[in-house]
C-alpha cells in the first residue's frame, strides 16, 4: 500500500492516476482520479468542486463569482475572484482530493473586509455530515467513517527561500501554491462548521505585520486518501498531509542558511483499509517492507536514520509525535543530488516486519510509522518524499479441505461407527483444496488402519493445483483387505505452511449378505406360518420379522408380497405388516441389503391366507321348540327361540330346492331367538350372513345383531334413513356404533338394491379390520311366485369405521339392541344364519347367490402363485412404511 493512489478505475479498467484537468460535460474533470472531481469552468452557478466517494455526494463552493479558469495541467486560477485576490485550485498528485488557495497579493487587497471572514457553502448527500474535529473539517457518514477531511486551515507568505542548490525558484512557488516552505510565516486559522458552510478567519495579525512577504495564501484542503502523513517539529507546527518532501533531524541556521530558524523535525506516516492484515495471525506475516524516497540529505556521508513503529496520529499531533517510538530498523545512507552512486537520491526500504505483525496481532488496519534522525546535529538532516509505501508479504495456511470423499465407489467422509462401507480395494480419495490467498496448493494424502491407527500407504503430496481444484489419488491394489476398517487423511499444503487435516474413514467389505430370514410373529390376529396350510384370512393383520441371517452389517430389506412394487424397510425396523385383501397361496419374497450396497441371495416365503371360515350356522330347520341349533358347533352356542316366535317355510321350501327348509317369523314384540355368549369378535374382522324375508318398511327393523351394553355392536337388516340411495327413505342396511353409547353416531353401509316386501334377500356384512372399514352385499333372490337365483350381488362401498369396540353380549336373531333394552324387532322372516371369523371372499359370496342352496364357504380357493423370477435391483434403497394390503 502507498501513501499515494497510483490507479484508478476509468470506464472498467485499471489505469495511472493522472492529476490533469480535462473538459468535461459538466464542467472540468480529473483525468484519471481515484475520487471523481470535476470543477467548476466559469459557467452557471456550479459549485467551485464536486466529489464522489463511495456513493456519497459532497460539493464545495466559494463566496465569490467564479470567472473561467485558465488550466494548467492539475492547476486552476480563477484570477481576481477579489481585486488582488487570485483563487488558484491544485489537484493532489494522487487525485485523492485537491488544495484550494486565495493567493492575495498585497496589503492593499488584504484590506477588503470580505477577507475577515470566508465562509464556504457545502451540500452532502443524505447520510454524511459535516463536523469540526480539533480544528480540522472532516465529512463522516452515519458509521462514523471518515468519506472526506481537510487539515487545520492555514495560511503562509512568501518569505523567498535562500539558495542551497536544492530547491530552483520556480519549483518553490509551485510547491507555495500547495504549503508553505520552512522559511515562511505560517498561521492558523479558526474554522467553524454550521448548517451547511464552513466558516473560516484569517489570521489578522499576518495581513497587517509590515514584515509580511507577498503574496499571502489562504488555505482550506480537502482530501479523500485514507492514508496520512505529517511532518512535526518544534518550530512551524505541524504539516499535515504535507506534500513534496520533508525533513527529520535538526534543521539548524548555525549549520546551514536554509534554515529559517533552529528546530527538530519528525516525519509520520499512516496507512488505513488494512483490516486484511490485522485479520492475520502474527504467524502468517512473513515481511513487512516500509520505502520512501530519500530526497535530500546534509552531506554525502552515509549518517544513520531510523523507522519507528508509532502510534496513530491526526492533525492535532504535535512534536514529539506520540509517546511512543519503537525502533524498527536503522540504516546508514545519504541521498543528495551529485553524491557518487549508491548516495543518490532513491528509494529506500526499511524493514518492518515488527509493526506488520503487531498490527496482526492487535486486529487493527491502521498502521503508523515514524521516521527520526539524531537530532544533535545537522549533520544527521534528511528529507523524504511525502509518497511513502507498505508492503506486507503474509501466508495463511490453506483451509480446510472440502467435498472430501471417496469415488468409485462413492462414500462420503464420516468417521467412527457411521462410517462408510465400500465394495473395493482401490477406491480413489478426493478432496477440493482451497487457499485463503489464492496460491497454489498440493494435496497430501495418508491412509491408516483404523484400528491400529499405522501408516499403511504415504502416497506423497499430490502436483499443485490453483486454490479451489479437487486433489484425487486412487489406492493401488494390495494395500486394503476385506472386512478391515480404515481412515484417510488429507489437507492441502503450500511452501510455507499446511492446512488442517480432514479425517475420513470407511470400512471394506467384498462379500454380499447371506440370505435373510423371515420369521411369523405369534400373539397377532392371524399367525402366517409357511405352508399349504391355510391361517388367518382376509382382512385379518398378520407380522413376519425378517432377521439378517448372521450378517452383521445388513441395513436394508426389500421385499415385496406376490407381484406388488418393491419397498424397502431398514434393519432395525424390519417387521412387515400384512393384512391380505384375497384368500389363497401368497409369496413374500425378501432380499437383504448390506451397507455396501451388496444384495444377497432371496428369501422366497410361502404362505397361505385361509378362506373365511363358518364360525356358527343355524339352519332354522326345527319344526318346533325354542332351541335352534348351531351345525358349526356340535350342540352348543345353540340359539334359544322365543315361544311366540313361529317355525315357517324357509327359503329352500319357498324356492322348491329343499322343501324341508324351514325358518323363523318374527312379527311381535318379544319375538327373537339369542344364544348365550357373543359369537364375533366386533372390534376384528368378522363377517354375518342371513336369508331374510320383510313385511312391510315403516320402519327400522333388525334382523341379525350382538348386544353390547347399551347398543348392539353391529346391526344387519332394513333401515329407515333420508340417506338412503334407493331414493325412498328406506333401504337394506349394515351399520355399527362408534362407541357403546346409546348418543353414539352409527357408521352405516347402505343398499341401493330395492326393498321389496316378501321378497328372500341375502344380506352379507363384512366388518374389515385390516381396512378399517365394513360393507354390505345385497343378493335379492326373488319371491316364491318370481324366483330370481341367479342375480349377481350388489356390494356397497367401503365405510371407514373410525373407531372399533368389542360387543361382549348375546347374538341376536329377531332385534337389536338400543339404550340397554330390546329394540328394532323385525317384521317378517329369517331363514338360514352364519357367521364368519375373517372377510368373506368376494368368489363366496357369488356363488352364494348365485346359488343359494350351497354354503358359501364352499366356494373353490384361490390357485396357488407362481414362484416370482428374482426381482430387479433397485438404485439406493429408500425407506417405505412397512405393511401389506393388497395381497
Amino acid at each position: 500500500m502507498s501513501a499515494a493512489a497510483v490507479r484508478a478505475r476509468v470506464d472498467g479498467e485499471w489505469v495511472e492516476v493522472d492529476n490533469s484537468l480535462v473538459a468535461g460535460g459538466a464542467g472540468l474533470e480529473v483525468a484519471a482520479a481515484v475520487l471523481p472531481m470535476t470543477f467548476s469552468d466559469g459557467s452557471g452557478d456550479r459549485p467551485l468542486v464536486s466529489m464522489e466517494r463511495d456513493g456519497h455526494d459532497v460539493s464545495f463552493d466559494v463566496p465569490f463569482q467564479l470567472p473561467e479558469p485558465s488550466v494548467s495541467g492539475p492547476e486552476l486560477t480563477y484570477a481576481d475572484v477579489l481585486p488582488g485576490v487570485d483563487l488558484v485550485v491544485t489537484v493532489n498528485d494522487d487525485t485523492t482530493g485537491f488544495s484550494e488557495v486565495l493567493r492575495v497579493e498585497s496589503a492593499e487587497a488584504a484590506a477588503d473586509p470580505r477577507l475577515d471572514e470566508l465562509t464556504f457553502p457545502v451540500e452532502t448527500s443524505s447520510g454524511v455530515e459535516l463536523r469540526a474535529d480539533g480544528g480540522a473539517l472532516v465529512v463522516e457518514d452515519a458509521a462514523g467513517e471518515a468519506v472526506l477531511a481537510g487539515p487545520v486551515p492555514t495560511m503562509w507568505d512568501s518569505k523567498s527561500p535562500r539558495a542551497d542548490g536544492l530547491v530552483a525558484p520556480a519549483e518553490a512557488e509551485a510547491n507555495r501554491l500547495v504549503e508553505p516552505a520552512e522559511s515562511e510565516a505560517v498561521a492558523s486559522m479558526a474554522l467553524v462548521v454550521g448548517d451547511g458552510e464552513v466558516t473560516m478567519s484569517p489570521d489578522d495579525g499576518m495581513l497587517t505585520d509590515p514584515e509580511t512577504v507577498w503574496p499571502v495564501y489562504i488555505d482550506p484542503a480537502i482530501s479523500g486518501s485514507l492514508n496520512r502523513r505529517a511532518a512535526v517539529r518544534t518550530v512551524y507546527g505541524t504539516k499535515y498531509d504535507f506534500a513534496g518532501d520533508e525533513g527529520a533531524g535538526l534543521c539548524s541556521t548555525a549549520a546551514s542558511s536554509t534554515c529559517s530558524g533552529t528546530f527538530k523535525s519528525r516525519l509520520l506516516w499512516q496507512f488505513a483499509g488494512l483490516q486484511t492484515i490485522g485479520d492475520l495471525d502474527p504467524s502468517e506475516v512473513i515481511s513487512t517492507t516500509f520505502a520512501v524516497t530519500g530526497t535530500h540529505s546534509y552531506s554525502c556521508t552515509p549518517q544513520p536514520v531510523t523507522l519507528y513503529a508509532v502510534d496513530d496520529f491526526d492533525q492535532n499531533t504535535a512534536y514529539p509525535g506520540g509517546p511512543n517510538w519503537l525502533p524498527l530498523q536503522t540504516l546508514t545512507v545519504a541521498h543528495r543530488a551529485g553524491c557518487p552512486a549508491g548516495q543518490e537520491p532513491r528509494r529506500i526500504e526499511f524493514d518492518a516486519t515488527a509493526q506488520g505483525r503487531a498490527v496482526a496481532a492487535a486486529n487493527t488496519g491502521l498502521m503508523s510509522f515514524g521516521i527520526a534522525t539524531d537530532e544533535s546535529s545537522m549533520a544527521y538532516w534528511k528529507r523524504y518524499g511525502w509518497d511513502a509505501s507498505v508492503s506486507v508479504v503474509y501466508n495463511r495456511a490453506p483451509s480446510a479441505p472440502t467435498s472430501a470423499r471417496a469415488t468409485v465407489p462413492d462414500a462420503a467422509c464420516v468417521v467412527g461407527a457411521a462410517r462408510p462401507y465400500i465394495r473395493s480395494t482401490t477406491p480413489t480419495l478426493r478432496a477440493v483444496l482451497t487457499d485463503p490467498d489464492g496460491g497454489n496448493l498440493s494435496g497430501n494424502f495418508d491412509l491408516l488402519d483404523a484400528a491400529t491407527g499405522a501408516l499403511i500407504w504415504d502416497p506423497g503430496r499430490t502436483a499443485a493445483q490453483g486454490s479451489g481444484a479437487e486433489h484425487a489419488i486412487t489406492v493401488p491394489a494390495g494395500v486394503l483387505q476385506d472386512g478391515r476398517a480404515y481412515q484417510w487423511r488429507v489437507n492441502g499444503q503450500d511452501d510455507l505452511a499446511a492446512g488442517p487435516v480432514a479425517a475420513c474413514e470407511f470400512w471394506v467389505d467384498l462379500s454380499a449378505p447371506a440370505t435373510p430370514g423371515v420369521q411369523p410373529v405369534a400373539g397377532m390376529p392371524a399367525i402366517y406360518t409357511e405352508g399349504p396350510v391355510g391361517t388367518g384370512g382376509v382382512g385379518v393383520e398378520g407380522r413376519f420379522t425378517l432377521t439378517n441371517g448372521g450378517s452383521s452389517d445388513v441395513t436394508w430389506y426389500r421385499y415385496s408380497f406376490g407381484d406388488s412394487p418393491q419397498k424397502t424397510v431398514a434393519a432395525g425396523a424390519s417387521t412387515l405388516v400384512v393384512v391380505p385383501t384375497t384368500p389363497g397361496s401368497k409369496t413374500l419374497t425378501v432380499e437383504s441389503i448390506d451397507a455396501a450396497g451388496w444384495v444377497s441371495p432371496t428369501r422366497v416365503y410361502r404362505f397361505t391366507v385361509a378362506f373365511a371360515g363358518i364360525s356358527d350356522a343355524w339352519q332354522l330347520d326345527e319344526p318346533a321348540g325354542t332351541t335352534a341349533a348351531n351345525a358349526e358347533t356340535a350342540g352348543t352356542r345353540a340359539l334359544s327361540v322365543s315361544d311366540s316366535t313361529a317355525h315357517v317355510p324357509g327359503i329352500g321350501s319357498d324356492f322348491a330346492f329343499k322343501l324341508t327348509d324351514l325358518g323363523l317369523r318374527f312379527d311381535a314384540v318379544g319375538d327373537s331367538a339369542s344364544t348365550s355368549v357373543p359369537i364375533v369378535t366386533t372390534d376384528r374382522s368378522f363377517s354375518v350372513m342371513a336369508f331374510v324375508k320383510l313385511d312391510d318398511t315403516a320402519g327400522t327393523y333388525t334382523a341379525v345383531s350382538q348386544d353390547g351394553e347399551a347398543v348392539s355392536g353391529f346391526e344387519l337388516g332394513h333401515r329407515v334413513d333420508p340417506s338412503c340411495p334407493t331414493g325412498t327413505g328406506t333401504c337394506w342396511a349394515f351399520w355399527m356404533p362408534g362407541s357403546d353409547s346409546a348418543s353414539a353416531t352409527p357408521f352405516a353401509a347402505l343398499s341401493s338394491v330395492p326393498v321389496l316386501p316378501g321378497s328372500w334377500v341375502q344380506l352379507i356384512g363384512v366388518r374389515d379390520a385390516g381396512r378399517n372399514s365394513m360393507r354390505l352385499t345385497v343378493c335379492d333372490l326373488g319371491s316364491a311366485e318370481e324366483p330370481n337365483p341367479s342375480q349377481e350381488p350388489l356390494t356397497t362401498a367401503d365405510v371407514t369405521l373410525p373407531a372399533a369396540w368389542l360387543a361382549t353380549g348375546a347374538f341376536q336373531v329377531g332385534r337389536a339392541r338400543t339404550a340397554g333394552a330390546p329394540a328394532r324387532w323385525w317384521h317378517g322372516s329369517v331363514s338360514q344364519v352364519r357367521a364368519y371369523t375373517g372377510v368373506i371372499a368376494d368368489a363366496e359370496t357369488n356363488v352364494s347367490c348365485q346359488n343359494p342352496w350351497v354354503p358359501p364357504d364352499y366356494g373353490s380357493p384361490a390357485p396357488t402363485e407362481p414362484t416370482p423370477p428374482a426381482p430387479a435391483p433397485l438404485p439406493a434403497p429408500s425407506p417405505g412404511a412397512p405393511g401389506y394390503n393388497a395381497a
